[in-house]
């Protein structure tokens, strides 16, 4: 059996973060924190957003691939392109909520360390989302805590995230409570 899923799934091409990999020149890797999943013509894609593939310079890519699978069970929303990436310069005494649909979804604390984009396609559905941030400041003070909620991919080989339709920052002179609501169409 596992014989037979090892040469099914190297029938296709393997993709990581969205760039063609021939898997003898990845022998040893280890990738952690990825999702995988398989096509019918036996691709895998990896997603990994803690890291970055480029291929070697006079290599070529293959035909484009086609778009990954929605995983079984989801909302139809594709995986791996709607995503919160933060962005902390120094801030100090805030704590962030996004809440997606109504579901606590992420809390952002000042001086938390940076983590990588966190994918969001499992608390969306299509059609418009209703995405609600809320923020407590505490004393704040240093430079700001934003949040950046958009459609975004490694498809560059790097993260990439044009102007996400989502953006709320906390700086020091933001005290209180406050809460912002926000509607993001989701097509895909």
């Amino acid at each position: 059996m596992l014989v037979w899923i090892a040469s099914t799934a190297l029938a296709g091409g393997v993709y990581i973060n969205g760039t063609f990999v021939d898997p003898k020149t990845i022998s040893g890797v280890t990738i952690d924190q990825a999702a995988v999943r398989f096509d019918a013509q036996g691709n895998v894609y990896v997603v990994a957003p803690n890291y970055q593939v480029q291929m070697a310079s006079g290599s070529t890519a293959p035909a484009p691939k086609p778009a990954p699978p929605t995983p079984p069970g989801s909302t139809g929303v594709s995986y791996g392109h709607w995503w919160l990436v933060t962005e902390d310069q120094g801030s100090v005494g805030h704590v962030a909520e996004l809440w997606i649909n109504g579901a606590l979804v992420k809390s952002v604390r000042s001086g938390d360390p940076q983590g990588p984009p966190f994918e969001l396609s499992k608390f969306l559905h299509l059609g418009p989302n209703t995405i609600v941030v809320k923020s407590y400041s505490t004393n704040p003070a240093g430079g700001s805590l934003t949040l950046f909620v958009g459609a975004g991919g490694s498809e560059k080989g790097y993260f990439d995230m044009p102007p996400p339709p989502i953006e709320y920052a906390l700086s020091a002179s933001k005290t209180g409570t406050a809460q912002r609501e926000y509607t993001l169409p989701v097509d895909r």
